[in-house]
């Protein structure tokens, strides 16, 4: 590949090849084996995006809904350097990638259930605004329910 030119926004590669791999996909060329492709990419796609390393614990039952598993050491990518992860970002994260069965029993609509208490750092949520509170680098966040059979 070559390098056509670039802008502060931009790039623009140059490549003479029958198969291209950009960002984990190929490109196969039907028909000629010389084939010219011009690719524009954002150059933010290429740099590694800035994350937030989170430690997750699930207590009180929850566990069973995430594999068994109570201690989850995380990194929650963002967009940008500049971008604050907040706590309705990170329970949408842990929906898509952590919980394996029962999404019912550990969210309602956006929040979690009533009955699952939320620790940031040892501080009940409900002091730290939250959904809109900031998660930091390492911070630990705890999900315990509440609710036991008796």
């Amino acid at each position: 590949c070559l390098d056509a030119g670039s802008s502060d926004f931009f790039k623009i590669w140059a490549c003479w090849c029958s198969h291209l791999y950009i960002e984990g996909q190929t490109l196969v060329a039907l028909g000629s084996q010389q084939v010219r492709f011009f690719w524009i990419m954002d150059n933010y796609s290429t740099q590694p995006k800035a994350a937030v390393h989170l430690n997750l614990e699930f207590g009180g039952g929850l566990e069973l809904l995430f594999g068994s598993i109570k201690s989850h050491s995380v990194d929650i990518p963002l967009k940008s350097d500049l971008e604050k992860l907040k706590m309705e970002h990170l329970l949408v994260w842990v929906k898509e990638n952590l919980l394996r069965e029962r999404s019912e029993l550990f969210m309602k609509d956006k929040s979690v259930r009533p009955g699952v208490l939320v620790l940031i750092n040892d501080c009940d949520w409900e002091l730290c605004e939250r959904l809109n509170a900031t998660l930091e680098n390492n911070d630990t966040v705890v999900f315990i329910s509440t609710l036991h059979g008796g």
